[in-house]
């Protein structure tokens, strides 16, 4: 376990392109928030659910308002640790090696982050946590990381270090999901919405 990492799994966005709310996703009878919280805790010192709604075994931070957005739910989290590990809760891939991977690769860096298809994954991403505080009129995670030294892992040195790039992918709508659950990867595992809408 990395005794200096902390991690926050961030569960309350809109789904709004998906039409169901994604942290209640169901991977092999498990909702796929609580499945990605009990996979960082493999890591993970702590872990902190920011959302709607609390996930048992875990800490929970509430969100200000409805919808804020990753950005300004980080912002009201008080990291206890040095760095800290941020995580969507759309990844039904993910594994804690990640996490291991990027406390080894940050360096002296403000954060060390995935790049997958050529888009940076900054809510799959170590974070020094005095990175995090609050700033005025930066109200985007793209913004946030216009400020910080970025240590960028693209796929190739990825697969390179040994974690596939696949376990970094999230999906926003079901067209997307069914593409992952298409994937070589996702066999033998199968997702199912609840409500089912498709």
């Amino acid at each position: 376990m990395l005794t200096d990492v902390e991690a926050v799994v961030l569960t309350g966005g809109a789904s709004r392109r998906m039409g169901t709310d994604k942290a209640s996703l169901v991977i092999n009878g498990e909702p796929i928030a609580a499945r990605t919280a009990r996979i960082l805790a493999e890591e993970c010192v702590n872990v902190t659910v920011l959302g709607r709604e609390p996930i048992e075994g875990f800490a929970f931070q509430s969100d200000p308002e409805p919808f804020p957005g990753p950005r300004r739910a980080l912002d009201e989290f008080a990291p206890e640790f040095p760095f800290v590990f941020a995580a969507s809760c759309d990844m039904p891939f993910f594994r804690a090696q990640v996490v291991t991977l990027l406390r080894d690769e940050i360096g002296q860096s403000d954060a060390a982050i995935p790049s997958v298809g050529g888009f940076l994954q900054p809510l799959c991403a170590l974070y020094r946590a005095q990175s995090l505080g609050p700033f005025e009129g930066e109200s985007s995670m793209m913004s946030l990381l216009r400020r910080l030294e970025v240590a960028v892992l693209d796929a190739g040195r990825l697969v390179s270090l040994g974690v596939d790039p696949e376990w970094i992918r999230s999906f926003n709508t079901p067209e997307e999901l069914a593409d992952l659950d298409n994937a070589p990867s996702a066999r033998p595992t199968r997702y199912r919405c609840a409500p089912k809408i498709w």
